[in-house]
């Protein structure tokens, strides 16, 4: 924090306590690279609609931004016994809904790194693209934010120790490839390579029984924003 406000001239009331212990502990204790992350972090955020930042001393659950929780079912712990993220893509974000969906995907984080397991160890990440049909994507006009939020996902501070891709078309994998090789710039090459490409079956096979999304074959996890926010909350 002295770092972040002494030399880079950040309000202190910008960064939550809580989000910035989790942030570094997923940079592994390592102060500079936790600034530079969290600096570029409140730098996007700022453009999408949140120049406050994450406030300290407000409330990290913000139930008006709650319906931007829809990319993410209901989900179980992987076989480790760590937290999953998963995410339904394919969806865009309108402008007046950024402010929400950046204050969605926050509490979203620090509700899967809120055990310590999961912040020694590492989340899994899948994201399921089989409903985002080639079709779909023609069809869906650009909103122009879409490079603005990819960024903003990129900026926060992961540590997954695997990331799936299920559900993958080939003219989706092949968009997908390029965009591996363009992120690979400024991602660490051990987090590129475990990036895998499997089916829908494979990602519900890996977390094991019952913790699978509910509107997957084998799911048994309840469905909904509702539900989620719920556990998020």
């Amino acid at each position: 924090r002295h770092s972040l406000t002494e030399e880079h001239s950040i309000p202190p009331a910008s960064v939550n306590s809580t989000f910035l212990a989790v942030a570094t502990i997923n940079c592994k204790l390592r102060v500079e690279e936790s600034v530079t992350k969290i600096k570029k972090l409140l730098e996007i955020m700022s453009q999408l609609g949140c120049p406050d930042g994450i406030v300290e001393g407000d409330e990290l659950w913000k139930p008006e931004a709650a319906y931007e929780l829809h990319p993410y079912p209901m989900v179980g712990k992987d076989k480790r016994g760590c937290s999953t993220t998963w995410i339904r893509g394919g969806g865009k974000v309108k402008k007046e809904d950024e402010r929400a969906h950046v204050h969605a995907c926050i509490m979203q984080y620090l509700s899967v790194h809120s055990d310590p397991n999961t912040l020694r160890n590492g989340v899994s990440f899948i994201i399921d693209l089989s409903t985002r049909t080639d079709i779909n994507l023609k069809k869906q006009s650009k909103v122009g934010n879409e490079k603005l939020i990819s960024a903003f996902y990129q900026a926060i501070p992961q540590r997954p120790q695997i990331i799936m891709i299920a559900g993958c078309s080939l003219p989706t994998r092949a968009i997908v490839n390029v965009t591996i090789k363009l992120a690979s710039v400024f991602i660490k090459q051990k987090i590129l390579q475990r990036i895998h490409f499997v089916t829908v079956e494979d990602a519900v096979k890996y977390l094991g029984e019952g913790s699978a999304p509910g509107y997957t074959e084998s799911g048994k996890m309840e469905d909904g924003v509702e539900c989620y926010g719920k556990w998020v909350e």
